[in-house]
């Protein structure tokens, strides 16, 4: 009887699913199927079965030759998260039911053996048999049962070697399916945000130029208009042309009336009644001329021009300044740091000089005890010097007032009561001084601390509300030594709104006695730290006066110089007075 052995040989079938191994790590080892984090993204290795790869990494947001993107670098939808997380769940059951094989390879193992067992039993039997033959028929039906309970083992390990490869099968199988249905899923759900986000650009887009057409029409609307009113003032010119041919006429013929009258009064003997008529022609035409003459007094005597804050002014001609306005500014020569504070210089005791353009003639204005302080903005600022905006104090000279719009306040001023200590929560000391009027739409300057918004770095200052200015210091270990350190700093602010000074009778009157020079004068407003900066209006000459009202009102005639009757240079001024409170000249 031969003698059966069967021999198994166990084979590892490695990765059936997604196997999360964390972080990627360049000195790690990965076969197929194992899934790392790089980089804000994920990947799943493609590595031939059986072998591994160490040492190269995924490519950021793309596919390469060892690894497949299963999510991109960057912030996921709440969507995609949900599929993402399905697709681990999933592959934590796939991890499951591979237990559950690899429990049922175990069983069928433990099989094998009680059959191996059983065949070294049925050997024995065998041989026990031929060396008994006086048992022989027992042993022989033995050994036949035996056989078949070995025939029966058999089978049974077979059908369970069977059902172990096909629920093997059956389970890498549905992994694939679960992992297909999932990256379609989550391909779908990206390409419906996709669409939802394209659709929803389309929308606003639509809406833009919806808005960008109605601005336009607007525009194109009070364009319009703006032509209709110039129109109206060209024709109104041209009526006033008109007229002023009229008063030259009639002022002819009042000289051709005289001359009848005069004719008339040598031939009275041939018509007394011409006499009297004539003569009372002459009356009326002496109360024509009495009238004309008391409308002289309204006439235009000077036009003024804006120096646009220039210094040096090549149309002048003599006459007052009017409408003066001097303004401060600000420098401040590098960063400061609370060890290297820098000084800020402002317009201090600012000087008025006027002088001709061969500087013989010399008028000069201080303004004693007066600093004009001003802080540099983006926005909202009062005046713009060259080309930066500032938040600035100002002179009104018409109104013969100091106006405050910043403020310079120097800490040892401050009493200890109003200055509180505290610490931000990344260690650095503050101190906080209690104001009532300080803006929090600007920031402050400092001689020692550099200007924020709002910050907890150490070496800044800023304003967190309109009752407090704050002071950031990592030496601000306690209130006391704080108050200490900050005896020598000072800082400028925004008011929230600005406060008035009256200037003295004498600097309103010196002031206002400014005169300009023909036809050149030269303007400056200088001060013991910074030069300020100033504009006013100043008188230009009759011609040139008339010349820029002409060009605007598109009138080339010269009749307004070439006619020396006061009647028609009375009536022009008194015609244009109404284009001129137009034109603002």
């Amino acid at each position: 009887m031969s003698n059966t052995v069967n021999n198994y040989t166990e084979t590892d079938l490695g990765n059936i699913s997604l196997n999360p191994r964390g972080e990627y790590d360049d000195s790690a080892a990965y076969e197929y199927l194992d899934t790392v984090s790089y980089q804000g993204g994920s990947y799943f290795c493609q590595a031939e079965l059986e072998t591994t790869i160490t040492g190269i990494a995924p490519d950021s947001g793309h596919n390469s030759e060892h690894w497949q993107m299963i999510a991109a670098p960057g912030d996921m939808t709440p969507e995609y998260t949900a599929a993402y997380n399905d697709v681990i769940n999933k592959a934590a059951q796939v991890e499951i039911s591979r237990a559950a094989v690899e429990l049922a390879q175990q069983e069928i193992e433990a099989d094998q053996t009680d059959v191996q067992q059983l065949h070294s039993d049925t050997v024995q039997m065998a041989q026990q048999a031929e060396n008994s033959k006086n048992s022989a028929a027992n042993s022989a039906q033995s050994a036949e049962q035996s056989r078949k309970t070995v025939s029966e083992s058999e089978q049974n390990v077979n059908e369970q070697i069977a059902g172990f490869g096909s629920r093997v099968s059956e389970a890498v199988e549905q992994s694939k399916e679960e992992i297909n249905t999932t990256k379609q899923q989550a391909i779908d759900t990206i390409t419906n945000q996709q669409n939802t986000s394209v659709n929803t650009v389309k929308t606003e887009g639509e809406k833009i130029i919806t808005r960008v057409g109605n601005d336009a029409k607007t525009v194109a609307d009070d364009r319009a208009t703006v032509e209709e009113a110039a129109q109206t003032v060209l024709n109104n010119a041209q009526e006033v042309a008109q007229n002023t041919q009229t008063v030259a006429s009639n002022t002819e013929n009042a000289a051709a009336s005289a001359e009848s009258a005069k004719t008339s009064a040598d031939n009275a003997a041939q018509s007394a009644k011409s006499v009297e008529d004539a003569s009372k022609q002459i009356e009326q035409n002496k109360k024509d001329v009495a009238s004309l003459k008391d409308g002289l007094s309204n006439k235009i005597t000077k036009f003024y021009a804006s120096n646009q804050g220039g210094t040096h002014i090549t149309d002048s001609d003599n006459g007052k300044i009017k409408d003066m306005m001097i303004y401060g500014k600000l420098s401040q020569d590098g960063t400061p740091s609370p060890e290297n504070p820098v000084e800020i210089k402002s317009v201090v005791n600012p000087t008025v000089k006027v002088i001709n353009e061969d500087g013989l003639k010399v008028q000069s204005v201080t303004l004693n005890n007066i600093t004009l302080n001003a802080i540099p903005v983006n926005s909202g600022g009062n005046v713009t010097i060259g080309e930066q905006q500032y938040v600035s104090d100002y002179v009104d000279v018409e109104k013969g007032k100091l106006y405050r719009k910043v403020k310079r306040l120097n800490l040892k001023d401050v009493k200890d009561v109003n200055a509180s200590h505290g610490l931000h929560s990344n260690g650095n000391g503050y101190l906080a001084f209690s104001v009532n009027d300080a803006s929090k739409e600007h920031r402050p300057i400092s001689n020692r601390y550099k200007s924020s918004m709002w910050t907890d770095k150490s070496g800044y200052v800023y304003i967190p509300s309109n009752n407090s200015i704050i002071f950031v210091d990592d030496r601000f270990t306690d209130r006391q030594t704080a108050i200490k350190l900050v005896q020598d700093t000072y800082v400028i602010y925004v008011l929230t709104s600005q406060t008035e000074e009256e200037l003295s009778l004498e600097q309103i009157k010196s002031l206002k006695s400014l005169s300009t020079y023909y036809p050149t004068t030269n303007i400056s407003v200088n001060s013991e730290q910074l030069d300020g900066y100033t504009v006013f209006n100043y008188p230009i000459s009759m011609t040139n006066g008339w010349n820029y009202v002409k060009q605007q009102l598109n009138d080339n005639r010269d009749y307004i110089y070439d006619m020396d009757l006061q009647s028609a240079e009375a009536y022009v001024n008194s015609e244009y007075a109404v284009a001129l409170t137009e034109l603002e000249v």
